[in-house]
């Protein structure tokens, strides 16, 4: 732009009028538009904010009930810890028992058969006569 006497100033003079000219006539109507925008702006963030309101109380009960479910199920593992210790005392108390019953079976067993073979005895042998 080769003018004699146009400096960088007279241009963005000239731009600065140009926009407001432009827009001048924009901002009565955009008044009216503005405060609409505002309107619907401010409904907008209210409603964002009650959904995010529901959002944080949504995501603070499901983070509760996986607090309370990991609760349970730590009880339930201590239960049942407790459960498999108690089923294997009573397991060695079982195969204990039964080892002192075959112990006491043994020992009532080698003296039933000789009580046994003392009463077989008495019963095979006929009664002795009086011979003499």
């Amino acid at each position: 732009m080769n003018v004699e006497g146009l400096t960088i100033y007279h241009v963005k003079s000239h731009l600065q009028k140009y926009r407001t000219a432009k827009y001048l006539p924009d901002s009565e109507e955009s008044n009216e538009g503005k405060a609409d925008k505002k309107r619907k702006v401010t409904s907008t963030s209210d409603q964002d904010l009650k959904t995010s309101l529901q959002m944080m109380e949504a995501l603070q009960m499901q983070m509760e009930m996986q607090r309370k479910l990991h609760e349970q199920l730590e009880a339930q593992r201590e239960l049942q810890l407790r459960i498999e210790a108690q089923g294997e005392c009573l397991q060695r108390l079982l195969q204990s028992q039964t080892s002192k019953g075959k112990d006491l079976d043994e020992k009532t067993g080698t003296e039933k058969e000789s009580v046994h073979e003392e009463s077989s005895d008495l019963f095979a042998k006929p009664p002795a006569s009086k011979e003499s």
